[in-house]
């Protein structure tokens, strides 16, 4: 569920989301002045937003939450200007943010070459007044199961793509991160099964060959991740890794997800026969 932030904290956060914005540009700009042959860009933490309903008023709350989450950074970095209508919206709700002369000058003038998609799920929104600022709240919506990270849906991953690709002028993209947690995985005579990452990993790879068959520009994909790690929201309580750590010998054991995803690499491919619609929103 969304939190509840004061206004005082909205308006707090959202000044802080200005200059993190303006010190992504100030990089950006002194990294070009060094003339190397490269590529620099940023990774966001997205999620596609879906209306819980057909009404107007859930309509609405799910583009409120789509300008909160997605295109208040998005249009940032990519179109160097921040969408009018969540200008509008936090001037009115929290009279911020407090943009200086030149700020949009400089993210204008230093736009990403290329973007980084953090995705893990989608958002279903709902309208509801108990919100005292964007006045929503997410909802579970769990028909295509859980992960501990939240609902698996594969398809957000390929609306996501093909949004973006539509939305901001075919840009170059990289899956930055990708992954999946669904409790602690046993160890049984050397070997850890985890079948439901690899489903998970195959239908997230489709639903990516699917965008990339569209003519999305999805040029690189990172699995989250490597190794069991420590996660800045959960700690040690989450196992992401494709190979198993134990936390106390720092023994390392590949699981099976990780054997399977080496033949992917090797193989530069894999088949696969879901039955995910071909196509999307």
């Amino acid at each position: 569920m969304l939190r509840k932030p004061s206004a005082e904290g909205m308006a707090r956060a959202t000044r802080i989301s200005h200059h993190y914005l303006l010190s992504h540009a100030k990089a950006i700009e002194a990294y070009r002045k060094l003339d190397q042959d490269g590529e620099i860009g940023i990774a966001l933490n997205l999620s596609p937003a879906y209306p819980a309903t057909e009404s107007a008023a859930d309509k609405a709350a799910t583009l409120r939450f789509d300008g909160f989450m997605n295109r208040w950074f998005l249009n940032s970095v990519m179109r160097g200007a921040y969408p009018e209508d969540m200008l509008a919206f936090y001037r009115e709700k929290l009279e911020v943010p407090d943009i200086q002369t030149g700020d949009i000058e400089l993210m204008s003038a230093n736009l990403s070459d290329f973007l980084g998609v953090n995705y893990y799920s989608r958002s279903v929104v709902r309208s509801s007044d108990q919100e005292p600022v964007l006045e929503l709240e997410l909802v579970e919506n769990g028909d295509e199961g859980w992960a501990t990270n939240g609902e698996v849906f594969p398809q957000g991953l390929y609306d996501l793509l093909l949004r973006l690709d539509r939305d901001y002028d075919h840009p170059l993209l990289y899956v930055t991160e990708n992954g999946v947690s669904f409790g602690e995985g046993r160890v049984v005579n050397g070997k850890i099964e985890d079948n439901r990452r690899r489903e998970y990993l195959e239908r997230h790879f489709d639903s990516a060959s699917r965008a990339i068959s569209r003519g999305v520009s999805l040029q690189r994909y990172y699995v989250w991740s490597l190794f069991d790690n420590f996660e800045w929201i959960f700690g040690y309580s989450r196992r992401f890794g494709l190979i198993y750590v134990d936390f106390k010998t720092q023994k390392r054991i590949w699981k099976e997800s990780a054997i399977w995803y080496k033949d992917v690499i090797r193989n530069n491919g894999f088949s696969y026969a879901g039955d995910d619609e071909a196509g999307g929103k």
